[in-house]
Order: structure tokens, then C-alpha cells, then sequence
């Protein structure tokens, strides 16, 4: 999940994406954390190395990639209320846009 969304990540993001995923994503991290795969300093993952994220994005075929980011970018998208921080907003649409047009199953979900 994290290297989706490049080398680090706030804990406070990844509630945020917990709830759109309605999945615990955290565990996972923790462990990765753990495993020396990730550090956790001051509430944010970063990954290790940069080597790290770059094999864990691609690990992932193309067209799961795209499946993720677009997967991500739908579930953020309700999320962004448009009452002040765009930052939801803006990971939305920029995970969209990594998914690219590939990525849509059926015209309902074009936005």
C-alpha cells in the first residue's frame, strides 16, 4: 500500500485510508516496521531505503498497479468534504491519475 503513495506516509493518512478501505492497515505496517522494511518516527512510515519502495511498487504488474491506484483514488474521493485541507482531494485525483484510463471497469466511475 505505502509505496502507492511514495517513500513516507502519515499515520494520520493512513487512517484516513483505513476508513475509505474499511480495511486495518496498520498491522501490516507495524509489521514491515518490525521486519526493518519501514521506519515510524514521529507519527509518519517512511520506507528504509529507497531501494525498498522502488522493488515493493515493482513487485506489482502494470495492470495491478493501476487497479490499486485507481481502487485508492475512488475510496479517497468521497472523503474530500472541500472545507479546507485539499490534500485528500489531491491524493485522490493523483492516484487517479497513476491509474489512468486503463484502470476504469465501466463508465459509472468516471469522475
Amino acid at each position: 500500500v505505502l509505496s502507492c503513495f511514495g517513500a513516507s506516509v502519515d499515520n494520520a493518512f493512513i487512517k484516513t485510508l483505513e476508513k475509505a478501505l474499511d480495511r486495518n492497515l496498520c498491522d501490516s505496517l507495524d509489521k514491515a516496521v518490525a521486519d526493518g522494511l519501514l521506519d515510524k518516527v514521529d507519527d509518519k512510515y517512511h520506507f528504509s531505503h529507497d531501494r525498498i519502495q522502488e522493488a515493493a511498487y515493482s513487485m506489482m504488474d502494470q495492470l495491478n498497479r493501476c487497479n490499486f491506484h485507481f481502487k485508492y483514488g475512488m475510496a479517497l474521493a468521497p472523503l474530500a468534504d472541500g472545507k479546507g485541507d485539499d490534500g485528500i482531494l489531491l491524493t485522490a485525483a493523483n492516484q487517479l491519475n497513476l491509474a489512468g484510463p486503463e484502470a476504469v471497469q465501466d463508465k459509472s466511475q468516471y469522475v
